[in-house]
């Protein structure tokens, strides 16, 4: 009989933005990304990984801002 283990995990990744990440050069901002992890096993093998993580947030951290789409001009 296989048993499935999940293991959920979570942390806060912190850092410097010292080099051109995604478009935006370097700002020197002090990031922090919160971000959580899901591993799912079967027979001691990770079958499955999650992730979700706060990119907006960080972007934001990075001084980009989220603006809605312009509408349609007439």
């Amino acid at each position: 009989m296989s048993h499935e283990l999940i293991f959920p995990y979570a942390n806060i990744v912190t850092g410097t933005h010292q080099g051109e990440f995604q478009g935006i050069p370097a700002t020197g901002n002090e990031i922090e990304v919160s971000t959580i992890l899901i591993w799912s096993f079967k027979n001691g093998k990770i079958v499955e990984e999650r992730e979700e993580a706060n990119w907006l947030g960080m972007m934001q951290q990075l001084g980009m801002e989220l603006k809605p789409k312009e509408g349609e001009k007439k």
